[in-house]
């Protein structure tokens, strides 16, 4: 399993999904660093020490030529911090606004932890990179779909702000976009995050988001698929069997 989830990380996506994305490198002592800050809430450390230089250099850069951004370590966003009157945590517009984040997301320090806390001789050294994208508000977010694959297939599609559902026309779409691109996935078995929206001649365009492992999307499947308990099921069974065993 564990081996799966590295695989998922950014920066390991391969061609073409890793493009949409610039990828700074953090290093194994830049990931000590990041978690010490995470444990004391103190994002002024990562702000001042020489060790983080680089990167926030990096990440200015990129704010020079885009002003707004999203982000999220290789592996995990930080979805988990609460958002302001600018947005949610992962929209920056600063390089402080970025390191607040980092720090205040417990899902970005217990996914490092995971790492630190391996013995040497089980270490999978695996490496993180902070990702970034311009920021886009032409999406609407009602359009967002997780889309959840196992060996290939595509076993469900389902709203990100409603938990209904995928069906229909976009249904298809979705399943022709699977076929023609799982060869190229990181990994078989896995969540596919991507947005519908409508062209000049009102057909199904899809643009992809990023990829999530599927094993820590299950609750939300089977949470949103109360009358379809046979599906629901199903999915369970295959994932957690490619997933677990």
């Amino acid at each position: 399993k564990m081996l799966r989830k590295c695989a998922l990380h950014v920066h390991r996506w391969g061609s073409p999904w890793s493009q949409y994305y610039t990828l700074i490198p953090i290093s194994p002592k830049q990931l000590r660093l990041m978690y010490t800050a995470c444990e004391t809430l103190d994002s002024q450390m990562l702000a001042e020490c020489e060790e983080y230089e680089v990167i926030r250099n990096s990440v200015q850069k990129m704010l020079d030529e885009h002003s707004v951004l999203f982000f999220k370590l290789s592996s995990v966003s930080c979805k988990d911090v609460a958002g302001d009157e600018f947005g949610p945590a992962f929209k920056i517009n600063s390089v402080s606004r970025l390191l607040r984040s980092v720090v205040y997301s417990f899902r970005i320090m217990s996914e490092i932890e995971d790492d630190l806390d391996e013995d040497e001789s089980s270490k999978k050294n695996d490496d993180y990179c902070i990702a970034l994208c311009p920021w886009r508000d032409d999406i609407d977010p009602e359009t967002e779909v997780r889309l959840l694959v196992v060996e290939g297939t595509l076993v469900a599609a389902i709203r990100q702000t409603t938990g209904a559902l995928v069906s229909g026309e976009e249904m298809a779409a979705l399943e022709n976009f699977i076929s023609a691109n799982a060869p190229s996935f990181p990994e078989p078995t896995l969540a596919v995050d991507v947005y519908l929206k409508k062209n000049s001649q009102d057909e199904t365009h899809i643009e992809f988001i990023e990829f999530n492992p599927l094993d820590e999307e299950l609750d939300t499947f089977g949470a949103s698929l109360p009358s379809n308990p046979q599906l629901s099921s199903a999915l369970t069974r295959e994932a957690c069997k490619h997933w677990l065993l």
